[in-house]
């Protein structure tokens, strides 16, 4: 039987978005997608955390309902006192298209926040019972606390008047609420130890809960975010929780029955939850037809050669960026999920580079100072495409320097009639490629000019300095190969050249 895990990835906002992991165990998991989310929204904080599905089945429905909450800026003071009182919820009939997200108001006056919703279905009330954790202070109370809060629903639209559920005599955040043979079973982490408390009720809102003592989830310090579910082909539940105090991800753990309190921690080899990290999220069975219809629409996320093997920036630090240069220090996550860094790229002026020759076929070269090697090359003529004017002073960022080959077709011609004096009727387009794609996105656009005449003196800017030489083809090769011609873009270049140039009629 198939089963959904519905996730977030990372305290980062690019990852605070809906993703989606799919098993036909309930234990290996394979990541659906590519490193684009599946569910993201521009309503809110734009940020998605601890989203949580369920399934309606009179309205034939599922709902995900998460919390509104962006961390980019690390301020989790403003998050959980100043925050969100709104929580997403989002629908759809199909698994795959989903609907615009739907702020629903849930948090009472005051509240700092509406954190890790989950729902469970009430048959006292025939009702959905959902249920978050709101940081408040009540009168007489020198702070605030969190505490777990409730409403009911039956469309995830309408919402009853939202009351105080749980509260500890330290902060309730993360609650999980099962049904099995009668009771309600409530997962919540004890934040004095630290550990995950098993209780027990008949009765989901009006209680009492009993503890279930349980000696292994007792001693499993360092963990949050339990979510449980009944994996049909095993007959065991499997409580999921997530360490970390340890920054390991989640450990899922099996029990026959609930009301022993007897879990058994499995080895690493008997589980995989896939190659993207999993954060706070839930795990829903659906139905063999379902998980086809998600796997075409969304693909596995390791049978996408490109998507496999990108690197994903989980954090990047603007060095330097003015009007000049974009110099970026990252640090990326791995196809494996492991970082790396820091890592440095840049953006510049993307180019025109023009391998020119006149009327008698000799090619029309400058000598200038490269101060990259602190020495004199021979090269073609070229120069930067400028995407704003002169006056302006807008930094350059990662797509600004991006330009069409229209654009990079006038830069080509006022380069070389700049730098040589030279003009031509007879222009071909060689070839766009990344100039260093180790370390920039900027392009060099690679031009072949024939039968230039010199109309004009050169018209340099203040700071270039460079000589134009008149060269034939055979002493251009000794250069290349005696060191004087060192561009290897400009080598490249006039390779490129050859054909067009033999080729053009006589």
């Amino acid at each position: 039987m198939p089963y959904l895990f519905t996730h977030f990835t990372s305290d980062d906002h690019d990852n605070e978005n809906i993703y989606f992991a799919l098993s036909y165990d309930g234990l290996h998991y394979r990541d659906l997608g590519s490193k684009v989310p599946a569910i993201k929204t521009d309503k809110g904080s734009k940020g998605i955390r601890d989203p949580f599905m369920v399934y309606d089945e009179k309205l034939k429905k599922y709902f995900i309902i998460a919390t509104d909450l962006n961390t980019s800026d690390g301020d989790w003071e403003r998050a959980s006192s100043r925050g969100s009182r709104f929580l997403f919820v989002f629908e759809s009939q199909d698994l795959c298209n989903w609907s615009e997200a739907y702020m629903a108001e849930v948090g009472i006056e005051g509240a700092g926040c509406v954190w890790a919703p989950e729902a469970v279905y009430c048959r006292e009330k025939e009702a959905w019972f959902v249920f978050f954790a709101s940081n408040v202070q009540e009168d007489g109370e020198k702070g605030r606390k969190q505490r777990v809060y409730g409403t009911f629903t039956k469309d995830f639209k309408n919402f009853s008047e939202t009351f105080k559920y749980m509260e500890s005599e330290t902060n309730v955040i993360d609650t999980d609420i099962v049904y099995e043979d009668g009771y309600y079973y409530r997962f919540s982490k004890d934040e004095t130890n630290k550990v995950i408390i098993l209780e027990r009720s008949k009765n989901l809102v009006d209680g009492p809960f009993e503890e279930v003592k349980s000696a292994f989830l007792s001693e499993l310090y360092g963990v949050e975010g339990p979510e449980a579910y009944y994996i049909e082909e095993q007959k065991k539940w499997c409580l999921i929780v997530d360490q970390y105090a340890g920054n390991k991800g989640y450990l899922p753990l099996l029990c026959e029955d609930l009301s022993t309190g007897e879990f058994e921690h499995i080895d690493d080899s008997e589980y995989d939850l896939g190659q993207r990290k999993k954060r706070h999220g839930g795990i829903l069975k659906i139905s063999e037809e379902e998980a086809d219809r998600m796997v075409e629409h969304y693909c596995y996320s390791d049978e996408k050669d490109l998507d496999s093997l990108m690197w994903e920036a989980s954090k990047v630090e603007h060095v330097v960026q003015d009007e000049w240069i974009d110099f970026r220090q990252c640090l990326y996550k791995l196809p494996n999920g492991e970082e790396i860094g820091p890592v440095y790229n840049y953006s510049k002026h993307s180019f025109s580079l023009i391998v020119a020759t006149d009327e008698e076929g000799r090619y029309i070269c400058v000598k200038q100072y490269r101060h990259g090697i602190d020495s004199i090359t021979t090269e073609f003529p070229a120069g930067g495409i400028e995407y704003k004017e002169k006056d302006s002073h807008e930094p350059i960022n990662y797509s600004n320097i991006i330009s069409s080959e229209d654009i990079a077709f006038k830069a080509a011609k006022r380069e070389l009639k700049e730098e040589t004096g030279y003009v031509s009727e007879e222009w071909k387009h060689l070839l766009t490629v990344p100039a260093n794609a180790t370390l920039s996105n900027s392009n060099v656009h690679i031009f072949f000019a024939g039968n230039c005449k010199k109309i004009t003196d050169q018209k340099l800017d203040d700071t270039e300095f460079l000589n134009v030489e008149l060269i034939t083809e055979e002493e251009l090769r000794q250069r290349m190969f005696g060191g004087d011609f060192k561009q290897s873009l400009h080598i490249l270049a006039y390779y490129l050249s050859k054909e067009v140039k033999e080729n053009r009629p006589q």
